[in-house]
């Protein structure tokens, strides 16, 4: 036996599978030490390390399995248990089909190999089949004679045969279609052969069949499309939110399917995936869709032919003929912030659609002098008066004011304007400018805050340090620094642990071990702390840092840390009305003759400071050690979660969950452990969850057809599509909708909630209660009339 030192340098090949070959120690196996591997198999374990492609070599009587770098790609959670294990052992789940051609290998000598063999090599977890083609090759033992291995080479096929599935099942689908809709061979023939794009749905909107000129002009291939959902296939271009295709297209399809008559469509952009060989990405394109019904001879819509003529070349000829003012649109349309235009009256002739999608003004609303009336009340008169003063003087315009957004909240904006003039030096109006700055604004408006604070910090900590100087007795010059010192810098301890915590509070423990420190050394065990996590406000810390340091200093000067026994024990826990009960008890020190006869600085401030907490302090003057007790009001503490464990629904109100008990609940979320969590959070409050979609497909089509929806929880962001499409058909259903978004709050999202991720379990029952309970109120409220 070779120790591991003793490793032979054989094989040489590189890898992470070489590496553990060579590593491993094989004299307790049955192919035996390293050293002692027969020639035969050395050299197919050389030509199987150096392959590109999956390669195994199976040994022995009972097919030890050996494998190279891509192989073990193939083996997912298998590796590395199974690297030198019999492969009947390895691949137990599919052995009985494996095993007989291995044997029959072994037997006769002669290859064989599998088409399209079903192997779950990924680990017992998934529930995915893959395929793959094999080739067993026999490995002759060094006399020449005996087979005693198989050298196995793996493609997979997967892709291959789910295509080949996918084509069967829509050829299916297109028969039985077909079949329905009476429709002859001629007409199959006219399709494929037609130079115009024609794709068939089903009436679940499946691409059932595609003709030759639909897949030119779309860069697809059919294997690719064919059995897919028509919007899985076709998404809207993620990197320009302003597209609508998914949701007009969609709109359109739904008339088919309701109507039972043809619907043609505008001239529609709807951009197209480019193959990656190509660069990837999206290529615009505009079409002219017709989508049409075939029915059935009861009468239903037996499927739907699209056809998409592409105009785009069209429309790019007609976009390059537009005058400059109409090119300058289509762009200030893109542009991220919002545009305007005036006349030399200062009448508003254009505003772009950024000032639309923001203030939630139409056309007829914002231009002239309207755009006016989206000004906040307090800034209208002044917005208007310095508007006309720079159109009467022909200047420039700089002005800040608070602007309307679309879900009624105002924010503060830049509008910058400068003024137009034509060849002939006349005045011809206005172009501005507006940006959104009320999140800098709002920055600055914290930063200015977090200084005043510092300043009120600082001073009111000066003016507690004049009055510890103040009234620190002043017994002896030595005392009096010494108790000085150590009252400051117990003030200092607080101050630094508050901007630590960016004056959001203080832990009490922190303060405690601050204190005693010298006294918390395991091995003297002459100080404790017990109690919960416990987070001060930021008013208590400072009060409460100077009760522990009154404490602990009269400990170390008089009491049971005067000596070398004695000990402290600190402890705190919450009453049950909320308050927060601190025990500070001595024992072990000087015998304690009894209360003194006059009340000392430290016992007043002790007091003081219990009374700032809106609580109070007491102390028992045992013989055996002080006890003093504190009580907090719950006031001054700041409740901490992480204390508590995770939330659950049970956390929200009853009323909460009573008013959603057997509501049906549309739930779109692509991440999947996120969509269980909100399905059992609303399963816990006794909702029925529909869905939940994982995709805009899905979500688009539980939103149009999901029978008796009540409310729905939508992510903003599906696989890298908006959900707005699917959000537009629940504003049509009047479906009450609450988004979750680890982004900022989108205007689209209208006057709906949007929570911030992640959610609070209970945080996200409370707010659907009341969106329902809003949605209740509102149905119920009689209609007013003019």
């Amino acid at each position: 036996m070779h120790s591991l030192d003793e490793t032979p340098a054989w094989p040489a090949a590189d890898g992470e599978t070489a590496h553990v070959l060579r590593r491993r120690d094989w004299s307790d196996t049955p192919l035996g030490p390293l050293h002692d591997w027969p020639a035969s198999l050395r050299l197919a374990v050389d030509v199987m390390l150096r392959a590109a492609w999956p390669v195994a070599v199976f040994w022995g009587p009972d097919l030890r399995v050996l494998y190279n770098d891509a192989w073990r790609r193939l083996m997912g959670e298998r590796h590395p248990a199974a690297f030198g294990e019999p492969g009947g052992t390895v691949f137990a789940d599919v052995w009985q089909t494996l095993g007989p051609a291995y044997g029959e290998v072994l037997a006769t000598g002669r290859a064989s190999e599998g088409r399209d063999q079903r192997l779950p090599l990924t680990g017992p977890e998934t529930a995915e089949d893959r395929f793959f083609d094999f080739s067993l090759n026999p490995v002759i033992a060094d006399d020449g004679r005996d087979v005693c291995g198989v050298m196995t080479v793996a493609f997979e096929t997967t892709a291959r045969v789910r295509a080949e599935q996918a084509r069967r099942e829509a050829e299916a689908a297109y028969r039985e279609m077909a079949g329905v809709a009476d429709l002859s061979a001629d007409f199959r023939a006219l399709f494929e052969a037609s130079p115009t794009p024609f794709l068939v749905l089903s009436p679940d909107l499946q691409i059932v069949a595609v003709n030759d000129a639909y897949l030119r002009t779309t860069m697809t291939e059919r294997s690719a499309i064919v059995g897919r959902p028509m919007f899985d296939v076709f998404p809207d271009n993620p990197g320009d939110p302003a597209v609508d295709g998914v949701r007009t297209l969609h709109a359109s399809f739904r008339r088919v399917l309701d109507t039972r008559q043809p619907d043609a469509l505008p001239t529609l952009r709807y951009d197209i995936r480019r193959p990656t060989a190509d660069g990837g990405g999206f290529e615009p394109r505009w079409w002219q869709p017709l989508n049409t019904p075939v029915l059935a001879a009861d009468g239903s819509v037996a499927a739907i032919i699209h056809r998409a003529a592409d105009v785009t070349r069209e429309h790019l000829a007609e976009a390059r003929l537009m005058e400059s003012e109409e090119r300058f649109r289509r762009l200030a349309d893109t542009a991220p912030v919002m545009i305007w235009v005036t006349d030399d009256s200062g009448w508003c002739t254009y505003l772009n659609r950024r000032w639309y999608e923001f203030t939630g003004q139409t056309i007829e609303d914002g231009e002239g002098f309207g755009w006016l009336d989206a000004t906040h009340p307090a800034d209208h008169e002044a917005a208007e008066v310095a508007f006309r003063d720079a159109l009467a003087a022909h200047e420039g315009l700089r002005l800040e004011y608070r602007l309307r957004r679309a879900d009624g909240t105002y924010r503060w904006v830049i509008d910058a304007a400068v003024p137009r003039f034509g060849a002939d030096g006349s005045f011809l109006g206005h172009i501005g400018s507006v940006f959104d700055i009320d999140d800098r604004r709002e920055a600055e408006e914290r930063q200015a805050l977090l200084a005043r604070e510092v300043d009120h910090r600082a001073r009111n900590a000066l003016a507690v340090v004049q009055a510890v100087v103040r009234l620190t007795p002043a017994d002896s010059p030595e005392a009096y620094r010494e108790a000085i010192e150590g009252r400051i810098a117990a003030l200092a301890r607080a101050h630094g642990l508050l901007a630590t915590a960016r004056w959001t509070g203080g832990d009490l423990r922190r303060l405690a071990e601050d204190e005693l420190a010298p006294y918390l050394d395991a091995a003297a065990e002459r100080a404790t702390l017990d109690g919960p996590a416990v987070t001060l406000a930021p008013d208590a810390v400072q009060p409460v840092a100077m009760i522990l340091h009154e404490l602990a200093t009269n400990a170390v000067k008089h009491g049971a840390l005067s000596g070398p026994t004695g000990r402290v024990a600190v402890a705190w826990h919450m009453g049950e009305d909320g308050d927060l009960r601190l025990t500070w008890e001595e024992t072990g020190g000087p015998p304690v003759p009894g209360a003194p006869s006059r009340r000392g600085f430290g016992s007043g401030m002790i007091q003081r400071a219990a009374r700032q907490l809106r609580g109070e302090s007491a102390k028992d003057w045992r013989v055996g050690g002080v006890v003093c007790t504190v009580r907090i009001a719950a006031s001054n503490l700041v409740r901490s979660t992480a204390a508590e464990g995770p939330a659950t629904p049970a956390e929200a109100s009853q009323a909460d969950i009573e008013a959603l008990q057997g509501l049906r609940i549309l739930v779109a979320e692509d991440d999947a452990l996120l969509a269980a969590a909100t399905q059992r959070t609303l399963e816990q409050a006794g909702c029925t969850v529909v869905g939940p979609a994982g995709s805009l497909g899905e979500a688009l089509w539980l939103a149009a057809d999901a029978p008796d929806l009540d409310a729905a929880v939508l992510d903003v962001r599906l696989n890298g599509q908006e959900i707005w499409p699917a959000a537009d058909l629940l504003v049509e259903r009047g479906v009450p909708r609450l988004f979750t978004t680890g982004y900022v709050r989108d205007p689209r999202s209208r006057d709906a909630p949007v929570l911030q991720k992640p959610v609070a379990p209970e945080r996200l029952v409370t707010r659907l209660a009341a969106l329902v309970a809003e949605a209740q109120d509102a149905a119920a409220r009689p209609t007013s009339r003019p």
